[in-house]
């Protein structure tokens, strides 16, 4: 059995044991988080990207506003706007002085993303499994870098547990405050990037699905989630529309990210080797003509212009759109360094192990496999986990995948509840409880 067992069976009797031993991985969490920050040492003058730029417009009275790609500075809907009012708020109150304190707020939100983790591991797997999958996130490298970075990866990863965790709530107790709080994240998230967007159906059936012998209350509950979630995003689709006198639901940049993907030379990211054997960006990729008809168009028009382009080349190519699609969730749940790097374009085998941060995300596979494949049997407690997965997968093997592995950052805590179920099984294999699972059923 091991005492891994022994404690697992304490907290499972001991709602107040797991608190505790919850509030300290948090505070682990945050300390690993606070030492990277300055360990980069990265909030003197950190690159902020368009955030910052649109930030400043605002602290300028210049409204929402900046240079997005290809077209003229004005008026944009080119980036989501919570974390540029994230941001906007900290310089507007400290100026330069900002970058440290909202590096820290990033690290606290951080370290609550650990705490949401192992709550919803717990949900779904039990109290053990929820500290394991906690403990592999509050240690986790990359996640801890993320909070010396001026970029909303840590509020995404955090706002789609927070989702998860509503979601797991209504289904245990459907009443219409937990709804409208599903729908209120589902929205918040949207608003922070609308990527989640892809997902969100399926979170806003889950009362339907949950809670099926009621059908009517089901439905009932989930006009309220979508409800919510629309009213959330209701003011700054109508902000787009006044603007660009158009529909635009958050973001304007949809068509650009598929032309990313999808066209004649497209390697399925934002990055490629040119002509030199140096790597360029792909949005690059563009006669003079092209860029400057883009110019003449404007933003939304510009992506949206992109976006027939990328389309017309999937219809007319579609073995290539299938066979790069492929590539690209390949390239999600892996790493598509070697574009970046003319060592690794030369030796794409070796030039996999060149990159240590890859190191980190390879435990967490494999104990994530560890996991699935011990909990196989019970997929209808964990299919809502994996729901995220999938439809994430999906979206960015059809539009592009980064030069990196941000996109995909959102999600990995979901994969490390599988990694905590991975964790656990390690910790009680041979015992003859295992078979049953480590805990008692929740009734998620």
């Amino acid at each position: 059995m091991g005492i891994g067992l022994e404690i697992a069976k304490k907290w499972g009797d001991d709602p107040a044991g797991f608190r505790r031993a919850l509030l300290a991985l948090t505070l682990v969490a945050l300390a690993a988080r606070v030492a990277a920050i300055f360990v980069v040492n990265d909030w003197h003058a950190p690159e902020d990207w368009e955030y910052g730029v649109i930030a400043r417009n605002l602290l300028a009275g210049e409204g929402f506003s900046g240079s997005a790609w290809f077209v003229p500075e004005g008026p944009t809907a080119f980036m989501a706007p919570l974390y540029v009012f994230f941001l906007a708020a900290g310089y507007g109150v400290l100026g330069e002085a900002a970058y440290l304190p909202l590096q820290l707020l990033q690290a606290l939100a951080g370290a609550a993303t650990v705490a949401l983790l192992a709550d919803v591991a717990r949900r779904v797997f039990g109290p053990f499994t929820g500290l394991c999958a906690g403990l592999v996130l509050a240690l986790n490298p990359t996640h801890a870098y993320l909070a010396s970075q001026m970029h909303p990866l840590v509020f995404l990863a955090a706002l789609l547990l927070a989702t998860l965790w509503c979601a797991l709530r209504l289904g245990e107790r459907g009443t219409p405050l937990r709804a409208a709080a599903l729908g209120a994240c589902i929205g918040i998230s949207m608003l922070t990037d609308p990527a989640i967007a892809c997902f969100a159906p399926i979170l806003g059936l889950y009362p339907v699905i949950r809670h099926r012998p009621h059908w009517k209350r089901g439905l009932t509950l989930a006009a309220l989630t979508t409800a919510t979630a629309c009213a959330v995003v209701a003011p700054w689709t109508i902000r787009n529309y006044i603007v660009f006198e158009r529909f635009i639901l958050v973001k304007s940049q949809a068509g650009f990210i598929l032309w990313v993907g999808n066209h004649e030379g497209a390697t399925g990211t934002q990055t490629l080797l040119g002509p030199d054997g140096q790597p360029m960006n792909a949005s690059h990729r563009k006669s003079p003509e092209l860029l400057a008809h883009l110019y003449e168009l404007g933003e939304p028009e510009a992506y949206d212009e992109l976006g027939r382009m990328a389309r017309a080349y999937m219809v007319a190519n579609p073995g290539e759109t299938a066979g790069r699609s492929l590539r690209k969730a390949a390239y999600f749940w892996w790493f598509p360094t070697w574009l970046t790097d003319p060592h690794d374009a030369e030796h794409p085998i070796t030039g996999q192990f060149r990159h240590p941060y890859k190191y980190p995300w390879a435990v967490v596979l494999a104990l994530a496999l560890t996991g699935l494949a011990s909990r196989r049997r019970e997929w209808r407690r964990w299919a809502l986990l994996a729901a995220p997965l999938l439809c994430y997968t999906l979206l960015y093997a059809m539009t592009n995948v980064g030069s990196n592995p941000r996109y995909r950052i959102p999600v990995e805590p979901v994969v490390m509840a599988f990694s905590g179920a991975g964790l656990a099984r390690m910790a009680a294999r041979g015992s003859a409880e295992d078979e049953q699972g480590d805990d008692t059923q929740c009734g998620c």
